[in-house]
Order: structure tokens, then C-alpha cells, then sequence
């Protein structure tokens, strides 16, 4: 009889162990559960972090250099192609601006603004009106070796284009083949050009299977809908006059700014839509009158203070561009190279006593 309820004791005492065992493990459990769904839900409100991007790049995902696109097959590193756009109120809306992968709006003569629209890896049936250089504009076709697409331009311009061997196809100097005129629209307001034939001009000079070696931007994803701000965010480039008044209007639900230009909604037509960039860099920068043209000297090779728009978030930083070849960086208020939003960016080339305003 003692022998029996001793034994009934360690049996007791063995099922007490085992639920204590099993008690402790499902504890375990819940707090590893609690701990990867707080993990998740914390990354839910920011960007995609390298190790995200890491696993897309491993599983085959490849993104492009100048906007940090998902990339096609072989597509991440195109060769860039930038074409000189003009933005006169009357030829507006433009074609192609919508598909540039980053575009850069400074002045030229009397107040108006012109583009340096970049391209690389879209197929674009048609960009333009295409209008003529200006020697600033080159600047920054230089940071990127691509291939300038323009019609004529400034002295300063021609000049710096051959002194610097940019490669180029200049309707006026030759390279017609490259373009077309739109016989329904008045001269000179009325050439355009495409991506395929521009793909040609690449071939004809032999530098279709060339890599290009520009200094790509650091990009991120989207952050979730609910790490967006609720509240309106809007931006206000005053670069001269009415018809050249830029806006951007931050909409959430896309994470983009919807850009007005003269107090109207600016819209491609290729597509009818409006151009809404993921990022918006205004860089301020000197500016003065050359010449009885009112012709421009701009400096963006050099450094200066930089208001940079991503995410409906403003960081007020910096940018510096080291010389000709080198690529523009802009940084934020720490001093750390800024990571911008997977997507097309509108770099806004404000000179210094013109206002921005934005909250």
C-alpha cells in the first residue's frame, strides 16, 4: 500500500512538471507572436528598409538608377537621354513630361521657365515642344554623360557643349533625323522627338551598348497610408509672373504632389493626366543677367541650401554638386545624403531672392 502511494505521488508530481513545461512554452509563444506582429506593424509606418530591398533583389526585383523604379528585364541601367522642353503658357500641355524619370525647371530669358526632362527605360511616343540649350541646363546633362536632345541654344551654351564633348543631337546643327514638326502647331514651338528615335541617335553614335556610370540617388518605398499626413501640405515657387507661378498639392492616397502651373492643373498630353512627382527638390541657387538677351548665368555647380518635399514631409537641407561631372547630392538637416521616394522627381532651380512658401 505504500508502494502505491508512492508511486501515485511521483506520477502527481510528473504531470505537475509537464504542465508547468507546457505552460512555460505556450507563454513563450505568445510573447515571440506579440513580438514579430509589433515588429511588422512598426515597419508599416515607414519606407521599405535594405533588408526588404535586399530580399526584392535577390528574388530576380531589380530598380532603375534614376528613379528607383522596379526595372524590367535588363532595364535598371539605361542610358539617359534628357530633352530640352519649353514651358511658354501657349504650348502647353506638354508631351512626355509625365514619364521623365526626373525633371529640372529653372528660368530662362523674360521670366519663363524651361525643362531638362530625363528619361531611361520608358518608351514615350512623343516629348516636346523641344526647344533650344542653355548653358545651365548642360551642367547637369553633364552629371549624367547622357545623350542632350535640344534645338539650338544660348552662345554660352554651343559653347560649353563643345568645349566639354557633350554628346548631343541639336536639330539646328544637323541631326534632324532625330525629330519631327507638327505642321498643326506655329514654328519654332512645334518640334518634337521620341524615345525611339532617340534610341537611334544612341545606336548611330555608338554608345547604344555603353553603361552609364552617373551616380545614382538613394530611394525608398512608400510608407503605408496611415505614416502619410492627414492634414493639407502644399508647396509655392514663385519664379516670376502669374503664368509661371509653380504649386505642388500633396494627395496622400497616391504619396505624390500634384503639380499647377499658372494656377491650372499641369497635364501631359500624351496621357491627360496631371504631373504628380513622388519627390520636389527646390535648390536655391545665384542667378544673374549676362548679356542685353537677358540671358542667364545660374550656378548649380557648388553648394547651397535645399527645401526637399517627399512623403508630405518638408526636410530643409543642403546640395552640392563638386564640378561638371559630378552628381548634384542633396542632404538633409543632419548632413546625411537624403533618400527620396521611389518615382519621378521635379528638381525646382530657384534662385535665391524668389519666395517658396509651404507647409
Amino acid at each position: 500500500m505504500k508502494n502505491l502511494k508512492k508511486g501515485n505521488f511521483f506520477d502527481r508530481l510528473k504531470n505537475d512538471r509537464q504542465t508547468q513545461l507546457t505552460t512555460i512554452l505556450i507563454v513563450l509563444g505568445v510573447v515571440f507572436l506579440v513580438a514579430v506582429v509589433g515588429y511588422f506593424a512598426m515597419r508599416g509606418d515607414s519606407k521599405e528598409d535594405s533588408s526588404s530591398e535586399q530580399a526584392n533583389t535577390e528574388a530576380g526585383q531589380e530598380y532603375r538608377r534614376l528613379d528607383g523604379k522596379i526595372a524590367a528585364h535588363n532595364q535598371e541601367n539605361e542610358f539617359p537621354v534628357g530633352v530640352m522642353i519649353e514651358n511658354l503658357k501657349s504650348v502647353r500641355p506638354q508631351a512626355g513630361l509625365s514619364e521623365a524619370g526626373v525633371v529640372y525647371e529653372a528660368l530662362a530669358e523674360g521670366g519663363i521657365t524651361r525643362f531638362l526632362a530625363v528619361f531611361a527605360g520608358d518608351d514615350v511616343e512623343k516629348i516636346g515642344p523641344v526647344r533650344s540649350a542653355r548653358s545651365y541646363f548642360v551642367d547637369y546633362a553633364k552629371e549624367y554623360n547622357l545623350l542632350y536632345a535640344h534645338c539650338g541654344g544660348s552662345p554660352q551654351a554651343l559653347a560649353e557643349i563643345s568645349a566639354e564633348n557633350v554628346l548631343d543631337v541639336n536639330q539646328i546643327g544637323g541631326d534632324q533625323g532625330y525629330y519631327w514638326r507638327d505642321d498643326n502647331l506655329v514654328a519654332p514651338h512645334n518640334l518634337f522627338t521620341k524615345t525611339e528615335l532617340l534610341s537611334f541617335a544612341l545606336r548611330d553614335k555608338g554608345v547604344n551598348d555603353e553603361t552609364p556610370s552617373y551616380q545614382g540617388w538613394k530611394f525608398e518605398g512608400d510608407p503605408s497610408e496611415s505614416g502619410r499626413p492627414s492634414e493639407e501640405k502644399s508647396i509655392r515657387i514663385d519664379f516670376s509672373r502669374e503664368p509661371y507661378l509653380v504649386e505642388y498639392k500633396y494627395d496622400a492616397e497616391k504619396n505624390a504632389y500634384a503639380r499647377y502651373n499658372g494656377g491650372m492643373p499641369h497635364v501631359d498630353q500624351n496621357n491627360e493626366k496631371q504631373l504628380s512627382p513622388k519627390n520636389v527638390a527646390v535648390q536655391y541657387v545665384e542667378q544673374e543677367v549676362i548679356d542685353g538677351e537677358g540671358r542667364l548665368e545660374i550656378g548649380v555647380v557648388g553648394e547651397g541650401q535645399a527645401v526637399l518635399f517627399s512623403d508630405g514631409q518638408a526636410v530643409t537641407g543642403s546640395w552640392k554638386k563638386e564640378d561638371l561631372e559630378s552628381r548634384t547630392i542633396y542632404y538633409d538637416d543632419q548632413g546625411q545624403e537624403y533618400t527620396f521616394t521611389r518615382g519621378q522627381t521635379f528638381i525646382e532651380i530657384v534662385p535665391k531672392d524668389r519666395e517658396v512658401e509651404y507647409n
